[in-house]
């Protein structure tokens, strides 16, 4: 009867371990892995579609890792492996009967990073930002989400504020959501840049392994003269991005493969310049289950097919001017990205880390591993 009991407890054991999936690893490190897929349900997630917090229980998570954060808004943000991974953050997550609500400190949104924070003259970045959301589950899943910066610092004469909404909604087969950026302003003493409702609009559905998805993002804003004066720019962009991605998963592992279609184009309206640009990123990632302590994770994703880059608008895209000074579509420069990762779970604590997530270059030299990159991004996660 002894050994009967041993082993029965052993089963539950080891079914226990394999319902805690390769899912239940949830950060920007997995996130920055696994190269950004679109088909993945992470508590990262939760900033795009708040109604992704119904997916999980109790938890409190602690991020951290430099971060990877350019000076200029390039065509090329699609191909890049990490998530919205500026600097160090962190929350928790609570339950109360079918709702979830949480409250987390220093996620910025991709709103507020680029183009009006950086490279076109008013570079105060977006600080101590407040994120609160709720959610519920039912037949169907919905949530709401509000993030919040405000900052003034008079020595300086500096200050900035940034505020948006999100919705989402999950149900079934099909999945919704629409992030509206309410305020977003920044005055370094000589320019005030004042952005326009920001508005990301987007959604997916399944089909068997199939995931289909689509977004749509416009913006703008202005830069003006702190203390009066007519606009000395004035900027306007969008991008619509289409893609499927086909996953196989089985015991705890995960083998996908995806592609998308990225066009987008930005004005310059005061200098009547422009840029247009076209890309198709394929990404192949692995999610597997080694042991049920540890999971591995690596992708790759590359530009392939189609692609070309076409700009005057040198302030946020750079310039593709050939010997005569005229704009020219280039066809995407070396583009292929690598990315992997590891899970690792200590009961109820989980600790994720990046091993490497770069971009390659023409001697691969970025690629090379060494101690620097190790665990560049990091991740605690504690589940109730």
């Amino acid at each position: 009867m002894i050994r009967k009991d041993n082993k029965m407890k052993k089963m539950l054991f080891v079914a226990a371990m394999t319902m805690m999936s390769a899912s239940a690893f949830a950060s920007k490190a997995r996130v920055s892995a696994l190269g950004g897929g679109l088909q993945i349900i992470d508590q990262q997630t939760i900033f795009r579609n708040p109604a992704d917090a119904a997916e999980f229980g109790d938890w409190a998570t602690f991020e951290f890792g430099t971060g990877t954060t350019g000076t200029t808004f390039n065509p090329y943000s699609s191909l890049t492996n990490t998530a919205t991974d500026y600097k160090h953050e962190g929350g928790f997550q609570r339950s109360a009967g079918d709702a979830r609500w949480g409250f987390y400190l220093g996620h910025k949104d991709d709103m507020f990073i680029a183009p009006t924070r950086s490279g076109v003259g008013v570079a105060v970045a977006e600080e101590n930002p407040i994120n609160f959301y709720y959610a519920s589950k039912g037949d169907m899943k919905w949530g709401v989400g509000f993030e919040y910066s405000n900052s003034d610092k008079k020595s300086a004469s500096t200050k900035q504020s940034a505020m948006v909404l999100r919705g989402g909604a999950r149900s079934g087969d099909w999945d919704a959501y629409v992030d509206a950026g309410l305020s977003d302003t920044a005055d370094n003493g000589s320019t005030k840049m004042t952005g326009s409702m920001g508005l990301t609009l987007g959604g997916g559905y399944h089909m068997d392994s199939l995931y289909v998805y689509g977004q749509y993002h416009m913006g703008g804003f202005k830069n003006e003269p702190s203390v009066g004066g007519s606009a000395t720019g004035e900027y306007s962009d969008s991008k619509i991005t289409l893609a499927v991605v086909d996953t196989m998963k089985k015991d705890g592992n995960e083998f996908f493969y995806g592609a998308q279609l990225v066009s987008g184009s930005a004005k310059e309206k005061a200098n009547d310049k422009k840029a247009d640009y076209m890309l198709m990123p394929l990404t192949i990632g692995i999610e597997h289950e080694a042991a049920s302590w540890l999971v591995v994770r690596t992708s790759v994703k590359q530009n392939v097919l189609l692609g070309s880059h076409k700009s005057d608008l040198t302030s946020l895209y750079g310039s593709t001017a050939d010997s005569n000074g005229s704009a020219v579509a280039n066809t995407i420069a070396d583009s292929t990205t690598l990315a992997a990762g590891l899970g690792l779970k200590f009961g109820k604590l989980i600790v994720d880390g990046t091993l490497k997530a770069t971009s390659g270059d023409a001697n691969r030299t970025a690629g090379d591993l060494n101690a620097a990159n190790f665990l560049g991004e990091t991740a605690m996660t504690y589940t109730f």
